[in-house]
């Protein structure tokens, strides 16, 4: 397992409406230790965690990674450490719901790529595999604030060249400018498909040993099949505490909610990237 430290994050003040001026001022006297302190405790429940881990109590494990989660303090080493104990739990959904969510924050970790690729392999049922869009395989390997920094800086350099040649008409500022306008096209492509990805990623893991689909949200609707877990499908809608999931083209049905695991959003704070 890893034991690397993560970074928290501090959270958002919240609103002082309609205190008082003394009640403000030893608020604002106390406010810069407060990130501190939380940033400390983040840090201690990971280490407690992790040498729980260590120690092979890995449902205490679990549970310290899964407080720093619902805190929205979870990075990529957390869901990946998250996946490791509930792998060791013999939890095969749980352990591929957080190794996923630990690639979208860190896609080209190669320890979180080999430990989900281990998992899959662990499956019973294996869906049709999906055609992809050509460039969507590359963009999974970054994330979506990577391809934001990188338009930034393509935008900033553009508006750098146009201000130089308000100044200086040098000929070589005429090539930098079209190259950089090609970057700034192919860089808000990238980026509209990302949004574009991460909102239509529906995905799910089942988290139980077995479900069971049907044909409605009814207990006594007709069973179509059954579902293990691990197994990865499509949630199209929910009603009543029941979810819409497709298997393949041809397997769709509702089955129970607590059996199946959106792998996005996020815990709080830490939302699709």
């Amino acid at each position: 397992m890893k034991d690397r430290m993560i970074t928290p994050r501090a959270g958002k003040p919240g609103s002082l409406a309609g205190a008082t001026a003394l009640l403000v001022l030893a608020l604002l006297s106390i406010w810069p230790a407060l990130p501190e302190a939380r940033a400390q405790e983040a840090h201690g429940l990971f280490f407690s965690a992790n040498q729980a881990f260590r120690e092979g109590d890995y449902s205490r494990a679990a549970q310290g990674y899964e407080t720093l989660v619902r805190q929205g303090r979870a990075g990529a080493d957390v869901y990946y450490n998250l996946g490791n104990a509930y792998f060791r739990l013999g939890r095969l959904g749980l352990a591929l719901v957080n190794y996923e969510r630990a690639r979208i924050l860190a896609p080209r970790d190669p320890d979180v790529d080999y430990n989900l690729r281990h998992a899959k392999g662990m499956r019973v049922d294996e869906a049709e595999k999906i055609r992809e869009f050509p460039a969507a395989g590359w963009l999974a390997k970054v994330t979506g604030r990577e391809v934001f920094i990188a338009f930034a800086a393509v935008n900033a350099l553009f508006f750098l060249i146009l201000a130089l040649r308000s100044f200086r008409d040098w000929e070589w500022t005429w090539y930098a400018a079209i190259g950089l306008a090609i970057l700034w096209a192919v860089g808000a492509f990238a980026g509209g498909l990302k949004g574009h990805q991460a909102a239509t990623d529906h995905r799910a893991v089942v988290v139980e040993d077995q479900i069971e689909v049907r044909a409605g949200p009814h207990e006594e609707d007709t069973l179509l099949f059954l579902l293990h877990t691990g197994t990865v499908v499509d949630q199209e809608r929910m009603e009543d505490g029941w979810r819409l999931v497709r298997f393949s083209q041809d397997k769709r049905g509702w089955t129970q909610a607590p059996g199946v695991e959106p792998i996005r959003p996020l815990g709080p704070g830490n939302g699709p990237t």
